[in-house]
């Protein structure tokens, strides 16, 4: 059986949630957030829209079923009114969700006034101790309000089923403590200004991939990591290297343990659509070195993050499409042998091994609806394995901070993550955070400086990775290239052949 993303809750009693809503409520809300609830195992009744009234009344059939109930889930659009209680007005745990618009609008303001994200909260007010506040922010489709509103509508799914899941668990972080107030609604804005916007921005998007297509390459920037996070990277200091092949690209640039100047690159080939792990050697003066193929499988593989442990050497790869998250073993000489299934039925974006504070930490995005938003973090003690969920999985759910760009490197003693802004176009710009919390019960993390996009040069787009080699940083940029171009370097390669 695939393990699961979360820790187990056989043997913890399950959460009795009464979920209340009003006639604004969204359907579709209510009915996906009760259905997950369920199926993780929770005990849920639905409240009456009109119980509130009926209630004051004296009268209210819900009463009951308050009284037996751990939680109330507040789906309401409104809370005029006293809060809700249970029977005799005793105290009940309140979980609100709430949007930055109505339910039926939601993400139409941002798609209007060009926003690249839509925030999500969860306000869990305790009836003793302190109040908990979980959020989301979710990415927006700026040509579909309905593609927008059902990421968020995932995003804010997701932050019931994990507080439900701490609660069980008892496990609720620390840096999830703040002031338990929903999100201020953006004003409504006009249908034809949000049809006229999407349609411009439908049309350029159709535009931009009928005529060009994303090439990258790889850059060296003579600084430091200290330098980096305190102001970033120019484009004018990034030497940019040529592609080994006509019909290819570099991207996804790493150090390669235990081989002078080496480096692991993923090289993306146009006329097939997949890619594979390649390593080289870079020197300055001279440039790239012979390239060899490390590992080419029939799916689709990138970003070769390396694993040192002790003597061993290891390399992570992405692997989403496959479900699983691989591990190869490096030999003595450099060449990499048969993958190692580290966790299976993950659609893992970007996988991350790293040492810190006496422990082995594999971070990853999800890959599923909302994509690159659900950060996952797991822990070993050692790099083969066995792993275990953090309780609070997704420790973090933000398009614009969550997916890795890099190895974590330690600056003044503290634990740096670089990250990827997904909130626009893929591998647009990044960013550094500095990571406050991490340990087998909590993390957290905040923005130090964000990175790109570079704006000039080749690659003008971008970084989306960044990695330290020997005296260098390593990072790579995008530029759109026309599709025509892409159709001649696939024809020379044919005849070449």
């Amino acid at each position: 059986m695939a393990p699961t993303e979360h820790q187990a809750l056989d043997g913890v009693e399950p959460l009795r949630i009464a979920v209340l809503h009003d006639r604004d409520t969204a359907d579709d809300l209510l009915g996906r957030c009760v259905r997950r609830l369920r199926e993780q195992g929770e005990s849920v009744v639905v409240g009456d829209p009109d119980a509130e009234r009926r209630d004051q009344a004296g009268d209210g059939p819900n009463r009951r079923d308050r009284a037996e109930v751990d939680v109330l889930l507040d789906l309401r659009t409104s809370t005029s009114g006293r809060p809700p209680a249970g029977a005799g007005g005793a105290a009940v745990p309140v979980w609100r969700l709430s949007f930055s618009s109505a339910h039926a609008t939601i993400g139409r303001w941002e798609i209007v006034n060009g926003r690249r994200h839509v925030e999500v909260r969860l306000s869990a007010a305790a009836t003793a101790g302190a109040d908990r506040v979980l959020s989301a922010r979710v990415k927006v489709m700026p040509s579909s309000a309905t593609l927008t509103r059902e990421r968020a509508l995932d995003g804010s799914i997701a932050l019931a089923a994990k507080a439900a899941r701490i609660t069980r668990l008892q496990a609720w972080p620390a840096s999830s403590v703040g002031e338990a107030a929903p999100l201020a609604p953006h004003p409504p804005v006009g249908g034809g200004r949000l049809v006229l916007r999407s349609f411009v921005n439908r049309l350029r998007a159709l535009a931009r991939d009928a005529w060009t297509v994303s090439h990258w390459g790889v850059g060296t920037v003579e600084t430091t990591l200290a330098e980096v996070v305190e102001r970033g990277i120019d484009a004018s200091s990034v030497t940019w290297l040529p592609d080994f092949e006509r019909g290819h690209y570099l991207a996804d640039p790493f150090p390669r343990p235990g081989v002078a100047n080496g480096v692991l690159l993923e090289e993306y080939e146009h006329r097939t659509g997949r890619a594979r792990i390649v390593s080289t050697t870079f020197d300055r003066g001279v440039g790239w070195g012979p390239r060899h193929i490390e590992f080419d499988p029939t799916f689709h593989v990138s970003y070769p993050c390396p694993v040192e442990h002790g003597s061993d050497r290891y390399c992570t790869v992405e692997a989403a499409a496959t479900g699983r998250v691989l591990l190869l073993p490096v030999g003595e000489d450099g060449r990499f042998g048969p993958p190692l299934d580290l966790l299976e039925g993950v659609s893992a974006g970007d996988p991350t091994i790293f040492w810190w504070s006496s422990s082995w930490w594999l971070l990853y995005t999800s890959c599923a609806a909302p994509r690159d938003t659900h950060l996952y973090l797991w822990f070993a003690d050692d790099p083969c394995g066995p792993w275990r969920p953090h309780p609070s999985n997704p420790v973090k759910s933000d398009v614009t901070s969550s997916r890795p760009a890099g190895l974590p490197f330690v600056v003044d003693g503290q634990l740096h993550r670089p990250v990827q802004d997904s909130s626009g176009h893929y591998g647009t710009r990044m960013s550094v955070q500095r990571v406050t919390v991490l340990d087998r019960n909590d993390f957290a993390e905040e923005t130090v400086i964000g990175l790109g996009p570079f704006g000039s040069g080749p690659y003008p787009l971008g970084p989306h990775t960044l990695s330290v080699g020997e005296g260098v940083i390593l990072v790579d940029g995008k530029r759109r290239v026309s599709r025509l171009r892409t159709v001649i370097w696939v024809s020379g390669h044919r005849r070449e052949r």
